[in-house]
């Protein structure tokens, strides 16, 4: 019953973009709440997991709109992942993961993995 509540509401929420004060997921009223990267990313999270009304995603959604920062939404992939693969197949979550990651930036070179080279043409280790 709270899972169908909970669904029925985060519906509302993709369709007209705002929650009513009291619900879980955050209010965007305000243009500067508009304009929130977080909240963007949220709800391109939410708009992933629209169609899949399983226990295990309603979980993940809840923690998508809890989440504070990008770095708690990156985090958030894996079981998104899961949720996807499990209801559809691992193609669709992969194609649905790639949408998203275009929010995250890629990690520098210099991990130290991989060599820096310099503008002296040589290898900096």
């Amino acid at each position: 019953m709270i899972l169908r509540l909970f669904w029925r509401r985060a519906a509302a929420a993709n369709l007209h973009h705002e929650l009513r004060p009291g619900d879980d997921a955050p209010v965007a009223t305000s243009a500067r709440r508009k304009a929130d990267p977080v909240l963007r990313v949220q709800r391109d999270f939410a708009c992933e997991l629209a169609d899949i009304p399983t226990p295990q995603a309603g979980l993940v959604l809840a923690a998508v709109w809890r989440a504070r920062s990008l770095q708690d939404l990156w985090h958030l992939r894996v079981p998104l992942f899961d949720s996807v693969a499990r209801h559809f197949d691992q193609q669709q979550a992969e194609v649905r993961l790639a949408r998203l990651n275009r929010h995250f930036p890629t990690r520098s070179p210099r991990s130290g993995l991989v060599p820096l080279i310099t503008s002296f043409g040589g290898l900096e280790r």
